[in-house]
Order: C-alpha cells, then structure tokens, then sequence
C-alpha cells in the first residue's frame, strides 16, 4: 500500500489505524469527527499540494480513479481516544466529502469504498446509530458490543446471520436491507426492547412467526422492493406470514407491507 512520504505525514496519534482494521471504516469516522468539528475540514485543493506538491486540477485524470496515496495520507489524519468518544453515529454515504477528495468524480463505479471488516466499531463508546452496508461475511457480535447502540440499518448484500446481535440488548430500530439474505429471524426475539423492525427487499422464504415473540414491537416494515425472476410477488400474502401479520394488527402494531 502507498504511504505518504515521512516528510508530509501529520504529527499526533491515530488511534483508529490500532483499532480498526477496515480503513473505509476509519474513513466514516474519521468524516463524522469532521461534520462535529472535531477534525479540520480536509479537501482537496489542501491534500493534493500537500502528498505531490502540486495545485489541485479538478481537469486532471486522476480526478477518474482512486488515488490511493492521497487515501493514505487522509488515513492518517491524527484521531485521538477522546475524539472517538464524540462520534454518537456512523452511517454509510457515497456522498460523504472524503470520497471526493480520495477520488473526484467518483459514481459508485467500484469498490474501494465498500466496508469489509466491521472490527473497532465497539471502540466508539457513545455509539447510537449505525447504518453500514454489508457486502462480505461479517461477525455481527463487534455490533453487538456496542453498548449504546439504539439503530441500525444493515445492507445485507451477503447472506447474513443475525444470532450474534441477540446481545444488542439496548436495540430499539433495526432496518434490513436486501432482507433475502437473512434466514432466520428467531433470534431477534432476544432484543428486549425492539420496537421498530423494517425488511426491504424480497424475503419470501422468511418465516416472520419470530415476530409474535417480540413484546416491545410496535411497528413492523415489510417492503417488497425487488423481485426475482420467477417469485411471486404475493407469497407472502398467504399461509402462515399472513397470520402473523393479521395477529400483530390485532395487537395494535402499526403494521404497513407493500
């Protein structure tokens, strides 16, 4: 991996590089220290001068790819263990100032900016609300470890299993997106306090009786957004799953499907 020169590199610890493996990790915190006013603002007419010693040229054609020695010398921005204590949320946007910086005219067109490793996230103690994409087979217990987390929206591109995020007992607001990966339910029934549960995506084989478990449930999604070639778009509308829908109205749960 290219590192940025010794000369220009930035004097103070950066605590997240010992703490989280992912750096695309660190580069969604190391943006919400920034919106807090914890970080400096970095752009680009700054760092590239800095890492090439050259002005910035929006024209130029590293404008079109990543530029991994400017994503390193951003990488090692100094973040201490107090700043970390100031990040309350973490959400993944392709939009976020940094990924404009590291690459211009970036349009989601690879995926260099795709977390892998969700390990460190228990070491941002005030931690409420996650939302992170999930496009590789990940432990969900880091998650789980974070104290204070409320919400959490996962993108779950891979099949994904939910029996480590039992121990999430403060979770109020849990989001699956792409909720076809996801195979069972059953243990979110240990979430003493979920309250909201929204599914996007096309979850037919999903056995939604779990939910009947759920006594602090007050509102469930079920938001059929894709469909795969062959399915049928109203399975779901039959048999068991619509008992449970019927009974979870019937408890009075803001209950809404599409």
């Amino acid at each position: 991996m290219t590192t940025p020169p010794e000369s220009i590199r930035r004097a103070g610890t950066n605590v997240l590089r010992e703490w989280m493996p992912d750096r695309v990790l660190r580069l969604m915190v190391l943006q919400q220290l920034i919106d807090a006013g914890e970080v400096e603002p970095i752009t680009a007419e700054a760092v590239y001068p800095a890492v090439r010693g050259e002005p910035y040229d929006d024209s130029a054609a590293y404008g079109h790819r990543f530029n991994e020695d400017i994503a390193a010398y951003i990488d090692g921005t100094p973040v201490d263990e107090a700043m970390l204590a100031k990040v309350t949320r973490l959400p993944t946007d392709p939009a976020a100032d940094l990924v404009f910086v590291i690459w211009p005219h970036f349009d989601g067109e690879s995926d260099e900016f795709d977390v892998t490793d969700l390990s460190g996230l228990d070491r941002l103690p005030a931690l409420a609300e996650l939302f992170v994409e999930v496009r590789r087979e990940a432990d969900l217990a880091v998650v789980a470890r974070c104290a204070d987390l409320t919400a959490a929206s996962l993108d779950c591109r891979v099949p994904l299993d939910l029996s480590t995020l039992a121990a999430a007992c403060r979770l109020r607001t849990l989001e699956l997106l792409h909720a076809e990966n996801v195979g069972d339910l059953a243990s979110l029934r240990a979430l003493p306090e979920l309250a909201t549960l929204r599914l996007h995506g096309d979850p037919q084989a999903l056995d939604l009786r779990p939910l009947l478990d759920m006594p602090a449930l007050t509102s469930f999604a079920l938001l059929r957004t894709a469909f795969a070639e062959g399915t049928n778009p109203s399975a779901l509308a039959f048999g068991d799953n619509a008992m449970v829908l019927a009974a979870l109205f019937a408890r009075g749960i803001a209950v809404e499907t599409r």
